[in-house]
This record gives structure tokens, C-alpha cells and sequence, in this order.
């Protein structure tokens, strides 16, 4: 067998057990947790709330006390220390409910650098609230 016909052979073996990891661990369990509770706020009954939902699942979610499909969850600005919810719009002419809008900044100092509200999280110390967003947002 020659030198190339050796490494032919070597290269193919690889590639092989390369496809047989890659394939044998991707249909493999989630690190990410299937289900979550969340702090958010209810828009329709101006309430805050502590929501489950499910990892897929996307704004709004149900209230635990009204029912209305009208929770969003809270964000933290690492900026101003605040909670804050983002601007709400209707993303399409077709859709029925508001959602965050896909880039957005904290409305109490206009700063994008944020992320989900965590009560447990020791280096996040909420100062207040800033402004909530209207309700129900403008179309178009």
C-alpha cells in the first residue's frame, strides 16, 4: 500500500469517527433545563408575578392571577440598576399579541447593556423600576 493510499485511509477513519461523535451526542439530554419560573410584570392587571414556562415558549406569557396572555419578564440594566420591560410592538399587521422589540435599550437611561432579571443573582441590586411601556402599544 503507498504512502498516499495510507493516508487516504488514515483521513477517511477520522472523518468517520468525527460523523459517529458528532451524530451519537447530538440527539443527546439538554443542559439547558426544559422548563423555567421567571419574574415578570402583567401588563393587563399591573401586577408583578413569578411565571413557569416552558424553555421554547415567548413573550407574553399567561398571568398567574388574571389569566390574560399579558406578562413580560423583567430586565436588568448594568448600567442604571434598574428593572425595566422592554418597548412592546406588534411585530406584524397579523400578529395578535405585542412583543419586546427585537433590539432594545433601557428606558431609564437609554443604555443596551442588560440582561433577564435574576431575584437570586447577588450582583444584581435593583435601584427601582423604570417607566413601563405603553399598554396596549400603538400599531404600526
Amino acid at each position: 500500500m503507498g504512502r498516499n493510499a495510507t493516508l487516504a485511509a488514515v483521513a477517511i477513519a477520522l472523518l468517520g469517527f468525527a460523523a459517529f461523535r458528532f451524530t451519537s451526542t447530538a440527539g443527546g439530554p439538554s443542559l439547558v433545563p426544559a422548563s423555567f419560573t421567571s419574574q415578570g410584570f402583567c401588563m393587563a392587571c399591573k401586577q408583578d408575578c413569578e411565571f413557569g414556562h416552558e424553555r421554547d415558549d415567548r413573550a407574553p406569557f399567561n398571568c398567574p392571577a388574571c389569566s390574560e396572555r399579558a406578562v413580560y419578564q423583567w430586565m436588568y440594566c448594568l448600567e442604571c440598576d434598574r428593572q425595566f420591560i422592554p418597548e412592546l410592538v406588534y411585530r406584524s399587521a397579523e400578529a395578535e399579541l405585542p412583543q419586546p422589540k427585537p433590539f432594545f435599550a433601557c428606558p431609564a437611561c437609554r443604555c443596551s447593556s442588560y440582561t433577564l432579571f435574576l431575584p437570586d443573582d447577588d450582583n444584581q441590586k435593583p435601584i427601582g423600576k423604570a417607566k413601563l411601556p405603553k399598554w396596549p402599544p400603538p400599531r404600526g
